[in-house]
């Protein structure tokens, strides 16, 4: 009888440390996937480019030789690649950038993030149909990048958003 509850006593021990050593490699292989991401991934961030410009924007239909917006803009590029080990029949179905927060404010003017426009000209307008009201752009897959149509290539390619720090100033000279 003896023997018979110490067997027992040994398959429980053993039964609960493979448990622990089974809990403890899936709690390390949970740590180093939240700290080193995903591998292989089909496509990748290759690049950001930021572009700062200041520009000024006349009125038509004012009587001043010299009445402007003053606009103060950061342009970021992001450029996603195929991976060299990608399959060739991956392709990008759409690309978001979410989450758009504004955590300080400028001391003058008010800070508004703008998607590409689709008119004629200008890559960015400055008028309250291109402002990004949900805090998200989507780029949707097509055959080539159109920024102005809201398209990256299915291949890869750019996408763009403009931050604008608007009201600056109003000049009148």
């Amino acid at each position: 009888m003896e023997k018979q509850k110490k067997k027992e006593i040994i398959k429980a021990v053993l039964a609960v440390a493979f448990l622990v050593i089974l809990v403890c490699i899936v709690g390390l292989m949970m740590i180093r996937y939240s700290v080193e991401g995903e591998k292989d991934m089909p496509f990748y961030l290759s690049k950001i480019t930021m572009i700062s410009t200041a520009e000024g924007v006349e009125h038509a239909d004012s009587a001043e030789k010299w009445n402007m917006d003053i606009y103060q803009n950061n342009d970021i590029y992001f450029s996603i690649e195929k991976s060299e080990n990608a399959d060739e029949d991956e392709t990008i179905k759409s690309v978001s950038i979410e989450n758009i927060q504004i955590t300080k404010t400028p001391a003058v003017g008010e800070i508004k993030s703008y998607m590409p426009n689709s008119g004629e000209g200008r890559a960015f307008t400055y008028t309250e149909d291109y402002v990004i009201q949900n805090q998200s752009l989507t780029y949707q897959g097509g055959t080539q990048t159109d920024l102005k149509m809201l398209q990256i290539g299915n291949q890869g390619g750019n996408i763009a958003i403009r931050f604008t720090n608007t009201g600056i100033r109003k000049l009148c000279f």
